[in-house]
Formats: C-alpha cells, sequence, structure tokens
C-alpha cells in the first residue's frame, strides 16, 4: 500500500470536489470517497488506497469493474452462492462478476440501452447500428434482442426485438414476467418473458413522440413512459394486453432522460435533458409536481435506494447528487471521473447503488 506521504502527495494533486449542486471543477483522476476516512483513487487503471480529506463528501464508493467502453447498465442481484454483478458496455460485452470474485465474460450484441431482468437470467440490449451479417458481409439494421445468460460464457439468445425504429428504452417489471420496449417513434410493446424459451408479445401502444425511458411502478401495475416533450405518460396495466393511459404529467423543462419510483410506489422521480429534477406524488386523485432541483446539467440516470430514503441522481458530466427523499435537500454531490454516468440500479440487498459510467461500474453507498 502507499504510504502515508505518497498518499498525501497524490492527494493534494487533485481539483477541490464540490459537495454543493453547483457544477464541480474536472480532475483527471477518480477520486472515491468512503465513509472509513480512506479514499480509491484510480490512475491509469491502477486502484490506490489514501487518507481522505476533511471536504470528502460522504458516500461509500469503490470501483468493482472496469471496461474497455462506455456501460450501457449494470444490475446486481442474488444466486445461490450470494450476490452478483452484472454489467453490459456498448460493444455488447457481458462481464458477471460472481461472489467468489470471479469475472465471467460474454457477447452479446453492441447497443447502448439495457436491462437486466431481477433474477439476472435475462437482459435485453437495445440496438444502435447494425448487426454483422453471417460469413463477415454487411449488416443488417436490428432493433435488439433478449438473451439467457444463465451460463454467462454462453449466452442463449431467447428473442429478437421488433421496435420499428431504435429501441430507446427498456425494463423489465419487478416479478419479471413482463418488459417493456420503447422506440423513437413513440411505441411501446409489453412482452411476456415468463417462459423465457417463448417470449410473445402481449401489447403495442403509442405516444405521440418518442420515448425515452420506461419504469413499472411496484406492484406491476402501473407504467411510466418518459418522452422526448418532456411529458411522462402513467399507465394502467391491469389488463396487461390492453393499457389504458390514465394521465399525463409534466411537460418540464427538457426531454425526460430517467425515471424511478420510490419502492412504496406513491411517488416517482424524474430527471431531464435540461437539468430539471422532480418528484411526482401518485397516490391522490391527482399527481402533484414536487420540484427538487436544476442546475442545467443533464441527468442521465436516477434511482432510490431499497429502503426508499435516498434517491442517486447521475448526470452528463459524471456528477453523483445523493437526495434525502424525507427532507427533499442534498445530502451529498461529488464528481467521479468515471465519465458520463449511464445507468444507475439499487444495490441488491443493501442501501447502495450500482453506477454504469464511460470507463466501468461503480459502487456507492447512501449516507
Amino acid at each position: 500500500m502507499a504510504s502515508d506521504s505518497f498518499g498525501t502527495q497524490l492527494l493534494a494533486a487533485l481539483a477541490r470536489v464540490d459537495t454543493g449542486p453547483a457544477r464541480p471543477r474536472r480532475s483527471k483522476k477518480l477520486l472515491l470517497p468512503t465513509a472509513t476516512g480512506l479514499a480509491v483513487l484510480l490512475v491509469a487503471g491502477v486502484l490506490w488506497l489514501a487518507k481522505d480529506r476533511p471536504d470528502t463528501p460522504p458516500g461509500a464508493v469503490q470501483v468493482s469493474v472496469a471496461a474497455a467502453y462506455p456501460v450501457a447498465g449494470a444490475a446486481t442481484f442474488p444466486t445461490d452462492s450470494g450476490r452478483a454483478l452484472a454489467m453490459v458496455d456498448v460493444d455488447g460485452v457481458l462481464r458477471v462478476r460472481r461472489a467468489t470474485g470471479q469475472v465471467i465474460t460474454g457477447k452479446l450484441i453492441a447497443g447502448r440501452t439495457v436491462a437486466f431482468s431481477p433474477n439476472g437470467r435475462l437482459v435485453a440490449v437495445g440496438f444502435v447500428g447494425l448487426a454483422r451479417a453471417s460469413g463477415g458481409g454487411e449488416g443488417v439494421p436490428e432493433a435488439g434482442a433478449v438473451w439467457d445468460i444463465s451460463d454467462p460464457a454462453r449466452p442463449a439468445r431467447r428473442a429478437t426485438l421488433d421496435g420499428g425504429a431504435l429501441v430507446n428504452a427498456l425494463a423489465f417489471s419487478h416479478d419479471g414476467r413482463f418488459l417493456a420496449e420503447a422506440n423513437t417513434q413513440g411505441r411501446v410493446r409489453l412482452l411476456d418473458v415468463t417462459t423465457p424459451a417463448r417470449i410473445r408479445p402481449l401489447s403495442a401502444s403509442y405516444v405521440p413522440v418518442g420515448v425515452n425511458t420506461v419504469v413499472f411502478a411496484p406492484g406491476d401495475r402501473r407504467l411510466a413512459v418518459g418522452t422526448e416533450d418532456g411529458t411522462i405518460a402513467m399507465w394502467d396495466l391491469t389488463d396487461p394486453s390492453e393499457p389504458v393511459e390514465k394521465s399525463v404529467l409534466g411537460p418540464q423543462g427538457g426531454e425526460v432522460k430517467a425515471l424511478a419510483f420510490t419502492p412504496d410506489g406513491r411517488a416517482i422521480a424524474s430527471g431531464d435533458a435540461s437539468g430539471e429534477l422532480h418528484l411526482w406524488t401518485t397516490d391522490g386523485p391527482q399527481p402533484q409536481n414536487g420540484f427538487l432541483h436544476w442546475d442545467g446539467i443533464a441527468v442521465t440516470a436516477l434511482n432510490f435506494s431499497s429502503n426508499g430514503r435516498t434517491l442517486a441522481v447521475g448526470k452528463t458530466d459524471g456528477s453523483v447528487q445523493l437526495w434525502d427523499i424525507a427532507k427533499q435537500r442534498l445530502q451529498s454531490g461529488f464528481r467521479l471521473e468515471a465519465g458520463v454516468l449511464t445507468s444507475v440500479n439499487p444495490d441488491f440487498g443493501s442501501d447502495a447503488f450500482v453506477f454504469g459510467t464511460s470507463s466501468g461500474v461503480a459502487e456507492v453507498r447512501s449516507p
């Protein structure tokens, strides 16, 4: 381990990390603050431990898995041997880290939109670009696919997504029975994925503009659809074969880029391309808009902790915000120099978050 003097020299070279909502200054190193008084410093792909500075914000962070390409999605899930972490990068490389620390690699298709089923058996990938033709010929357009990754080294393709356009949003229901797939032309499909070998479409519905994000409410009786015009369509899924639009929230100041329901389903958080952050209550006769924050930096990802107390928000500049929902105030704000934050999910069985970034996966614990 590096000596205290060497660690002090390293930390002295870092730019100050802002803890408020203002845009943090850039540095060329990754300072990952921890609650134990240590900071993890990523320099040229090597992890160093050094003593933390007094102005380091709260929240434990550690680098989990590095990637050569930006991470399209990452999540944790339970296995017989303990907690596993899975990620897919935009080149279609799947990495699954077992509880033992073993990392297993498989190959899917390249894409920028990824969703994992709650049990970690299935992964859906929204495709961007061309699928490589057999024999090495020119590629053909492809919307995406669903894969069974029970054996991560040998993923089995179970279904092709027929988006009719770029599949821009994917989400599995909490019970793992359904997959919502949405595209840039406003079509939202529900697929029955109960039996992975026989995935079948249930319904196709439409909104007037392109869709950026979709999310199921706890209980899977509602679906929220975030769109390019800054609105959020709330659909009733009592009959999944015939979704019914119940209300429209917004508009916000920009395209809705990220959505997340509280664990009790009584509110939904939304972040947009203008940097606005809202918390809508949805358990009354009329949804109520609670404006939280604006800083001009686009929101790319957000999610609630498993206990619902903290809202984690990721931005295009690599900054992270952790919000205390009960008090509706910012608990902590800091920057991960891992680049753009592409996704965030609550960590299985803890109060932590798993962030996908431009260079790998980072795990952040709530203060």
